[in-house]
Formats: structure tokens, sequence, C-alpha cells
């Protein structure tokens, strides 16, 4: 799935990428965030709600990335705020 972003946010999530949460991650990893953070901004859109999406995301990612679900969700957490800039 791809997710364009718009210049502030391809710049927040570029600012994301040098901050302590996102300074440790691979490409392939920060492409799954930027994924993520759109999915949960969708939900927030069409639900008005986000947390199950990004409690069932945040296990995922955890499981894919062998860490914790704590770390994961701070991570995914992270992102989506530089993503959307809330």
């Amino acid at each position: 799935m791809d997710h364009v972003l718009n210049p502030k946010e391809m710049e927040r999530m570029g600012a994301f990428r040098e901050s302590p949460s996102g300074r440790s991650l691979t490409e392939k990893q920060n492409y799954e965030l930027t994924s993520i953070t759109g999915i949960l901004e969708r939900s927030v859109h069409e639900q008005g709600a986000y947390r199950k999406t990004l409690e069932q995301y945040t296990a995922a990612f955890a499981s894919s990335n062998d860490i914790s679900v704590p770390k994961a969700n701070a991570i995914i957490w992270n992102a989506y705020e530089a993503r959307t800039g809330r």
C-alpha cells in the first residue's frame, strides 16, 4: 500500500527519522510506519477512533520487528504525531 505524503508530511517524517525514535529504524521499517500512520489517520477520519487499529498494528509491528509492544507503540505513536503534526 503506497501512501503519498504531502510536502509538510515529508518534512515532518524526515525530522522523525532523525529523532531518537526514528534514528535506529531501517528504510523498510520507515516505509511500514508511513503505511501504518496512513491507516491510523484514515481510521480516525472514518470511525473517529484509532485505539483498536493502533493496538492491532502495534502488535504486528512489534512481532515482525522483534521489539516489545510498548516500544512499538511509542514508535508508531511518535511517527503518527510527526506525520500528522498533532
